[in-house]
């Protein structure tokens, strides 16, 4: 019988992974759903010949740095959704693509049932700069030929559904990957860890988000964008959802917001130390925070909220 599976992408086993198994394992255990976790390989002989061509270096003793793993891990997880299931010969309904730096609550309805069997995804409506940058530096090198990307539907692709009757659009993608991987690494000029279209930052994340984008639009996929924005709160700092505590003001000084206000007129030393973000989202992403700081939020959040997942 067929079900649905949440595809959880684990780039390298980080310390705060656990915190995000442990709620999504929870939510598939209640929602009859199959947890299938993934974490970034490189066992198909296909993409592995490739790199190996380009970094021959990558898998000396087996091992590959961590900033290229997450290079590739960015398209792998959507160049082997579909392979990996099929081989480990999982009957699957619908698919849901997250990673290990989402949380999800506990009495999250199932967004499985809202999708009306779309590809679902959410609108990109906070690093509209980033946005702007990727999609003129895949337009620079014209590996979309003059294709007019329409910015109004671009959609994050950290976290997505979808199904079997998507499958040729990710073989379409995980054949622009193999075809133009060449270029894809000149645009975020990977070997010198800078981008060219952001050239004060790193570029790890959403490597493959623009490229996707473009592919989804250019096959004319009908893209459910009208889920509630409660399944989706990602850049938690932007919104409010965290604030900043000592000095000097910076991200080391991140904590939860919560209701400080709110006490029990018979419990003075009651304090609602609930995150806000806890009380009105339902999936919370902390992709856009560094690592040290990501393992100290989603720990926080998972002692404060933990008995609600038993």
């Amino acid at each position: 019988m067929k079900k649905n599976v949440v595809w959880w992408v684990d780039f390298g086993n980080n310390e705060y992974s656990k915190y995000s198994k442990n709620t999504w394992k929870y939510w598939c255990d209640k929602n009859d759903c199959l947890f299938i976790e993934y974490d970034i390989s490189f066992d198909d002989d296909t993409i592995k010949n490739l790199i190996l061509e380009i970094y021959p270096e990558m898998m000396e003793y087996g091992r590959v740095t961590q900033w290229k793993k997450e290079f590739f891990g960015n398209w792998h997880r959507y160049t082997s959704v579909f392979d990996v299931l099929e081989k480990k010969k999982i009957e699957y309904d619908q698919i849901c693509l997250v990673n290990s730096s989402s949380m999800i609550k506990w009495d999250t309805p199932n967004f499985f049932d809202l999708t009306n069997r779309k590809f679902t995804a959410w609108r990109e409506m906070d690093n509209f700069r980033w946005v702007y940058e990727s999609v003129r530096a895949y337009k620079e090198y014209r590996l979309f030929d003059d294709f007019e990307l329409d910015l109004y539907k671009y959609i994050g692709t950290d976290f997505i559904i979808f199904n079997d009757s998507h499958k040729d659009v990710f073989q379409k993608i995980k054949e622009f990957y193999l075809s133009h991987l060449q270029n894809i690494l000149q645009v975020y000029n990977v070997d010198n860890k800078k981008s060219i279209i952001y050239p004060q930052e790193v570029i790890t994340q959403r490597i493959a988000q623009t490229p996707i984008n473009y592919l989804l639009q250019i096959n004319d996929i009908d893209i459910e964008l009208n889920l509630s924005r409660a399944f989706k709160l990602n850049y938690l700092s932007r919104k409010d959802f965290l604030y900043y505590g000592g000095q000097p003001f910076g991200l080391a000084h991140l904590h939860p917001a919560f209701n400080w206000q709110l006490r029990k007129k018979d419990d003075e030393s009651y304090l609602d130390t609930i995150p806000f973000y806890a009380k009105v989202g339902y999936v919370w992403l902390w992709d856009s925070i560094e690592e040290k700081k990501k393992i100290e939020l989603m720990g926080v959040t998972w002692n404060e909220l933990k008995e609600n997942y038993k």
